[in-house]
């Protein structure tokens, strides 16, 4: 067994709950640092929930079609009264089944939310400089020490902020809760003009996250579109095809937004 069938054996058991003790410690200590493999686990678990998702609504076709031969079977025979009643027993077999399928919809659409989507997408950003460092700003060194609100209150005082000290700044206002105030610095990193700065992938990330924070799900949609996309995007694995779906829901449930 290769390495990446023996990990895929292990997200099975981790789903199925068969990880246990010191084990599934481990595992989640693993799970916990490497990225690639929560979008792996992520992406597993769509697949199960679409698997019992597709499982049930063939069901439902599949007794759907025998009822209906069954049926017309009982119309062209005399007698046909047994076979009506294994009919409607069929019938009642479809309806639960059709209830389960849409008590799985409906529990997405009612459950999903941006809050839910964003603590699932985020991810604490850390720089390169070193806490108790001397080569970086001030406004650097503060949010290096997760010292967000003196991070704000430099970035503040700053009469003349560069495009890095926006870039932190916004990092600072979204650790803090504050989504307004990231989305701001955010669009001021992304106002600037293409080429004057390397983190653009990461702006737009967390940009798409501080919509989500700010409960604004129709403007986050297009930036994960667009992370969605692009498979040369820094932050691409990060972004599936049922986060995309997720956000979709969202923007049906409530469109002002």
């Amino acid at each position: 067994m290769n390495n990446n069938e023996e990990m895929n054996e292990r997200l099975m058991l981790y789903l199925d709950g068969e990880l246990a003790g010191k084990e599934r410690a481990t595992f989640e200590e693993l799970l916990a640092k490497d990225t690639t493999l929560q979008t792996e686990l992520e992406n597993l678990s769509i697949a199960r929930s679409a698997i019992a998702h597709y499982g049930l609504t063939s069901q439902v076709a599949s007794v759907h079609h025998m009822m209906m031969d069954e049926f017309s079977v009982s119309r062209a025979k005399p007698g046909g009264a047994k076979i009506y009643s294994m009919v409607r027993y069929f019938m009642r077999v479809a309806a639960v089944l059709l209830i389960a399928v849409i008590a799985f919809g409906g529990y997405e659409f009612i459950s999903v939310s941006p809050q839910g989507i964003y603590k699932d997408k985020y991810i604490t950003y850390s720089t390169s400089v070193e806490r108790g460092g001397s080569s970086a700003s001030p406004i650097e060194q503060a949010f290096a020490d997760n010292d967000y609100q003196k991070t704000i209150g430099l970035y503040k005082n700053t009469k003349s902020p560069v495009i890095n000290d926006h870039f932190i700044a916004a990092q600072a206002y979204l650790a803090a809760g504050n989504a307004t105030g990231a989305i701001k610095a955010f669009n001021a990193v992304l106002a600037a003009k293409p080429g004057t700065y390397t983190n653009i992938d990461d702006a737009e990330y967390y940009q798409g996250l501080s919509y989500l924070a700010n409960h604004q799900p129709a403007k986050a949609e297009p930036i994960f579109q667009r992370i969605y996309q692009n498979k040369s995007h820094l932050y691409h694995s990060k972004v599936s095809y049922w986060t995309m779906l997720r956000l979709k829901l969202l923007i049906v449930k409530d469109p002002g937004n």
